[in-house]
């Protein structure tokens, strides 16, 4: 029975894997209706009345409490009659006796009891209202610290049941203790107290009221008379603002500031004629000799992307073998124009690559690198647009993606994240209304030179890239490439008619070359944010974690520079290679694995990491590597990675539990890296 459901289960993967395609491309075509017809975004709505954000203070509130506290703890002690304490500082009954005027109960000890009973369980329940959250994120900052993880979210559930049960034990002991007061006020509760004050239960009881009556008002009057002055505040400052209005429009009615508006508008109107006679605004009038008017671009409000015009106008005048006075004016800020480089699209024998790349590191730079750390790079770019470099300071993130760009004789650009990107315009741009200009970005020029040099392997390396988080600034390209190449396009501006755009831009949209990767170092520390499963599960990830020893190599260069031409095809041709890829027991194993991980830890693993493992497996193998070994790294770091994640009471007999999953389907010893995840978590929970 469970071989049938083994067997449908990946079938019905196969076809999914099959109809992905059509159903990206229907998403696609929906996000770009989206973009051609934006939506009007909806006003919110305002509320009639909204009291300042000075109520929200959760510091005024217990300083309100505490005071209104106060108050009602020195009336009950300037009211009590038997209180001893109270004669010996000097207040005799007639000082108290306007006060006995308002509250003329009888206080006994029952009426302290319940005063403190019930004022501390308001404190209790503020605190609780007030700083849950921050207790939470307080205990979940010491758990990341020690394990290096977060809540889980059913952690998160567990938690606040536990909180609330707590919460609920206090309150319920509170009532409870106030309900046996009540309870035993018939059976001589009152008169075993009956020594230290006058008066029974009812008679405390109505004292107690009576005060508590007292602290209401105080509560009622208080927030409102800061209420009045802060409407007291705010009609002023409307009355003073009518009145500058007012002036304002008088000064501006008034002929001289005419006259003085009308002659600055002229001498702007002169200037700007002047610098499209001159061609310094891209103008298409005048003498001509502005710096687009040769090439035939007609201005919308000028040169709209300065940077990419200029790249343009640079393989322009390449292809055409010379470089125009009129050109050489605008490239010029940017770079004289270079020869361009020959298309190496030799076929050779990829599979040497790994060797012959370490053999390079080690020559060149004195870097040593495991030969499945390289394995790992170069098919993670068989499997996924972007590499994710994880692990200590110093072990060579960096160094890896620049080194290979040297190996190549191909291209790579360093971006420094900063911790202040939020959104997609910190890495794409943005156009700017007040200059009228597109602000481009390293990131956007890179691409957009790459779209001239197709067979040029380009890697866009992002540094730290968890130092402000990925899925904001980066969510652009986490979604295009779920789709075909073909509609890799990232949306840059809403464009108009008789806009003049850069070439290669196409409806405002700039489509990004399958000659692209991007690579992101990552480190782990408290400086950083913690990376979301939506960028692991789309991502390669190769850790880093311990500085390799130095070792010897006879270095003997026999590869030619190549390109992606030629590194593409050779991925292709070990993808296409049955011997290199899963078998049937192989894919057999894994989908054993996966629902046993999905029954015991509630682990789910989506088709994406699937078709990863697909293409990442051959070329591992095509590259000399071994099959097991290309298993193992791949599930280590895109599935046990989500036992971090996992809290379970029984943690420890589950975790041996999958430790002797994988001994029996994949055999002992087979999967290392998995291994030691395993034991990594049985010290911690054991």
């Amino acid at each position: 029975m469970e071989e049938k459901n083994t067997e449908v289960n990946e079938e019905s993967f196969e076809n999914e894997k099959v109809n992905e395609e059509p159903v990206k491309e229907e998403k696609q075509e929906e996000a770009s209706q989206q973009v051609e017809q934006p939506e009007e975004t909806a006003k919110p709505k305002r509320k009639l009345f909204q009291l300042p954000k000075l109520f929200k203070n959760k510091v005024l509130v217990f300083v309100l409490i505490s005071v209104l506290t106060l108050i009602g703890g020195v009336i009950l002690f300037l009211i009590d009659d038997s209180n001893a304490f109270r004669g010996k500082l000097g207040i005799k009954d007639a000082d108290v006796a306007w006060l006995r005027k308002i509250f003329n109960f009888d206080v006994s000890i029952i009426t302290w009891l319940l005063f403190a009973i019930i004022t501390g369980a308001i404190f209790f329940t503020v605190f609780t209202i007030f700083f849950r959250k921050s207790i939470k994120e307080g205990v979940e900052n010491k758990r990341k610290k020690k394990t290096g993880q977060s809540f889980s979210e059913k952690g998160s559930k567990i938690y606040d049941v536990v909180y609330w049960i707590i919460f609920a034990v206090v309150i319920g002991a509170i009532v409870a203790g106030i309900a046996m007061m009540f309870a035993s006020a018939g059976d001589g509760f009152a008169q075993r107290f009956n020594a230290y004050g006058a008066g029974g239960f009812g008679t405390a009881l109505l004292s107690f009221l009576g005060t508590f009556g007292l602290l209401l008002l105080g509560v009622a009057i208080i927030p409102l008379g800061v209420l009045a002055l802060y409407l007291l505040y705010k009609l002023i400052v409307l009355l003073f603002g009518g009145v500058a209005g007012g002036i304002a429009k008088s000064v501006m009615a008034s002929s001289n500031f005419q006259e003085t508006y009308a002659a600055a508008q002229a001498a702007s109107s002169k200037i700007r004629s002047e610098m499209k006679d001159t061609g310094l605004n891209g103008g298409n009038g005048g003498s001509g000799s502005g710096p687009t008017s040769k090439l035939g671009q007609s201005s919308y409000e000028g040169i709209l992307f300065p940077a990419l015009d200029a790249i343009d106008q640079k393989y322009a005048a390449l292809e055409a073998q010379e470089a125009p006075e009129l050109i050489e004016v605008e490239v010029e800020e940017i770079k004289q124009p270079e020869e361009k480089k020959p298309v190496i699209n030799k076929k050779q024998d990829l599979s040497t690559l790994v060797d012959e790349f370490q053999q390079f590191l080690v020559a060149d730079e004195k870097l040593y690198y495991s030969k499945n750390v390289l394995r790992t790079f170069i098919a993670g770019m068989a499997a996924s647009r972007l590499l994710l470099l994880e692990g200590l300071s110093g072990t060579g993130k960096s160094c890896l993606p620049r080194k290979f760009r040297d190996f190549t004789e191909g291209k790579a650009t360093f971006l420094q994240v900063q911790a202040t990107w939020r959104d997609r315009t910190d890495i794409i741009g943005y156009f700017s209304d007040l200059t009228g200009y597109y602000k481009e970005t390293e990131l956007l020029k890179s691409i957009y030179d790459s779209l001239y040099n197709p067979d040029e392997i380009n890697l866009i390396v992002l540094d730290e890239m968890n130092i402000s988080r990925a899925e904001y600034y980066f969510a652009d390209f986490l979604s295009i490439y779920e789709y075909p190449s073909s509609d890799w396009k990232v949306q840059l501006m809403q464009v108009s008619k008789g806009m003049q755009l850069p070439k290669k831009i196409d409806g405002g949209a700039i489509q990004i070359p399958t000659n692209v990767w991007f690579v992101g170092t990552i480190n782990v520390d408290d400086s950083t944010f913690t990376v979301t499963d939506k960028v692991y599960d789309r991502a390669i990830v190769i850790n880093f974690n311990a500085i390799n020893e130095p070792f010897e190599v006879d270095y003997k260069r026999k590869l030619e520079p190549f390109g992606y031409e030629a590194l593409n095809e050779f991925f292709e041709s070990c993808q296409s290679n049955p011997r290199l890829g899963l078998n049937k027991d192989d894919r057999h194993n894994l989908f054993e694995l996966l629902s046993f991980l999905d029954e015991t830890f509630e682990i789910k693993v989506g088709n994406r990491i699937f078709n990863q493992i697909d293409n990442f497996v051959p070329v591992f193998v095509g590259l000399h590597g071994d099959k097991f070994d290309a298993i193992d790294m791949m599930v280590s770091a895109k599935i046990f990675r989500k036992l971090d994640l996992v809290f379970m009471m029984d943690m420890a007999d589950s975790l041996i539990k999958l430790q002797r999953f994988l001994n029996a389907h994949f055999g002992k010893g087979k999967l290392p890296k998995c291994e030691a995840k395993i034991n990594s978590l049985l010290r911690k929970y054991q």
